[in-house]
C-alpha cells in the first residue's frame, strides 16, 4: 500500500475512532495519533498548506478568547486548549483533502463502506451483550455512545440510498438502518425522520407534505410505543417550559441545565459570547442557581465541557457571530450542480443537523472531514451549477 493509499484509509477509518483511548491526566486517542503520523508522512509527500480564510478564523478565535480572558469570563488555558485542538484538526484535513484530490463522490464512497462495516459490527456487538446479559442493549459499535455512533453514519445511510449501482445495495442499506433504528437514540430516530423529508426529488407539494405526513405518524407511533423515546420528549418538554430540571431523567437534565446555562452566558454576551471554552467555567457558576439541580449532586458535571450540542455550546461561547458564521458556511457552501453534488450536500447536512443538536465536541474525529467534504463538494462542482431550486436530486 502507497503513502496516499494508506493516507486515505486511515484518515476515513479514524472517523470512527472516538472511543479508542486511554487517559493518562490528559486524553490519549488513536485518533491523535493517527493525525501525528499523517501529517509526518505528508511533509514527505507535499507542501503543508494553510489558506487565508483559515488563518482569519484562527484568528478570530483566539482574539475573540483574549478578550474573554480580560473581561474575566474565561481562561488562557482553556482558549489555547481549544484554539489549538481545532487548528491542528483542521489543518489536518485541509491538507488530507488537498492531498488525496479525488473526486468528493468517490471519498464519501470509501466513507459509506466504512460505515457499513462499522454498523455490522455494532450489531454483532449488541446481539453478544444482550445475550451475555439478558437485556437489550442498544447498538452503539465501537462508538462511545448511540447519538455519536448515528451522527457518524446517519450520512451513510443518505448517500447510500442514492448509490444503487454498488454490490449488495439492499443489505448495506438494511444494516444502516437496522444499526441506527436499534441504537435507541433520540438523535438517530429524528435523523431518520430528517432523511425522510430529504428524499423527494424536487420541491412539491404532494412530494414534501407526503414525507411530513408519514414522518408525523412515525413519530406519533415512536412516542406512544417506544418508553424511552417518550420519557425524554415529556421529561425535556417539562423542564424547558418550566426552566426547572426536577424529576427529569439524565439525558434530559443534562440538554435542558446546559441550556438554561448557555442562555445566562449569552444574556451577559450576546455578541461575542463567554469565549472559546468558557462554557465549563459559566456552568460551575450557574448550574446551582437552576431549579431541580439539586436532585442531580453526582452529576452536576454532566456534559459541562462540551454544553451536549454544538448549537447550545455555540451560543454559549461564540454569541450570535458564532452562530451567523456556521450558518454562512452552510448557506454558501451548499452545492445543488448536480445529481451527486446535491446528495452529498443533504449527507452532510444530516450530520450538521445531528451535530448542532446533540454534539458538542470541536474537534472530534469526524467533524472537519465532513466540513471539508461539504466545502469541497461546493468547489469541485462550483462551475457546473444548474437548477439549485431541487430539495434532493432527480433521477
Amino acid at each position: 500500500m502507497n503513502i496516499k493509499r494508506f493516507i486515505l484509509y486511515s484518515t476515513i477509518a479514524s472517523v470512527f475512532s472516538e472511543a479508542i483511548y486511554f487517559t493518562y491526566i490528559i486524553d490519549y486517542k488513536l485518533f491523535y495519533l493517527i493525525l501525528f503520523i499523517n501529517f509526518f508522512l505528508m511533509f514527505f509527500i507535499k507542501e503543508m498548506l494553510v489558506s487565508k480564510n483559515l488563518l482569519i478564523f484562527y484568528s478570530y478565535l483566539f482574539l475573540t478568547g483574549l478578550f474573554s480572558v480580560l473581561t474575566g469570563t474565561n481562561t488562557s488555558s482553556r482558549v489555547l486548549s481549544q484554539v489549538v485542538g481545532i487548528s491542528l484538526v483542521s489543518l489536518y484535513y485541509y491538507n488530507f483533502f488537498g492531498l488525496i484530490s479525488e473526486k468528493i463522490s468517490h471519498l464519501f464512497g470509501i466513507y459509506t463502506r466504512f460505515a457499513t462495516i462499522i454498523s455490522a459490527l455494532g450489531l454483532i456487538i449488541s446481539c453478544i451483550h444482550s445475550f451475555m446479559r439478558m437485556e437489550f442493549m442498544p447498538v452503539k459499535s465501537i462508538m462511545l455512545e448511540p447519538a455519536h455512533f448515528v451522527t457518524a453514519v446517519l450520512p451513510a445511510l443518505y448517500f447510500q440510498i442514492k448509490d444503487k449501482n454498488v454490490a449488495y445495495y439492499w443489505n448495506r442499506v438494511a444494516i444502516l438502518l437496522a444499526a441506527i433504528l436499534l441504537s435507541g437514540s433520540s438523535v438517530g430516530l429524528l435523523g431518520l425522520l430528517l432523511i425522510l423529508f430529504l428524499i423527494p426529488k424536487k420541491i412539491n407539494p404532494v412530494r414534501i407534505i407526503l414525507p411530513l405526513i408519514f414522518a408525523s405518524v412515525f413519530a406519533v407511533a415512536l412516542y406512544f410505543t417506544f418508553p424511552k423515546f417518550t420519557l425524554r420528549i415529556d421529561d425535556t418538554v417539562n423542564s424547558f417550559v418550566n426552566k426547572d430540571v426536577s424529576g427529569a431523567n439524565l439525558s434530559s437534565y443534562s440538554l435542558i441545565s446546559n441550556y438554561l446555562v448557555a442562555y445566562k452566558s449569552f444574556s451577559r454576551n450576546p455578541v461575542l459570547g463567554g469565549g472559546l471554552g468558557s462554557h465549563v467555567i459559566t456552568h460551575d457558576r450557574e448550574i446551582g442557581t437552576i431549579a431541580g439541580s439539586e436532585e442531580f449532586t453526582e452529576f452536576l458535571e454532566l456534559n459541562s465541557q462540551d454544553a451536549n450540542s454544538l448549537m447550545v455550546r455555540v451560543v454559549s461561547e461564540l454569541g450570535l457571530v458564532g452562530i451567523l458564521i456556521i450558518f454562512s458556511f452552510i448557506i454558501k457552501y451548499y452545492s445543488a450542480a448536480n445529481e451527486s453534488s446535491l446528495w452529498i450536500s443533504r449527507a452532510v447536512l444530516i450530520y450538521f443537523f445531528c451535530k448542532l443538536l446533540r454534539e458538542g465536541h470541536y474537534f472530534s474525529p469526524e467533524m472537519y472531514f465532513f466540513i471539508f467534504a461539504y466545502w469541497l463538494n461546493y468547489v469541485q462542482n462550483r462551475d457546473k451549477r444548474e437548477d439549485t431550486t431541487q430539495l434532493c436530486p432527480s433521477s
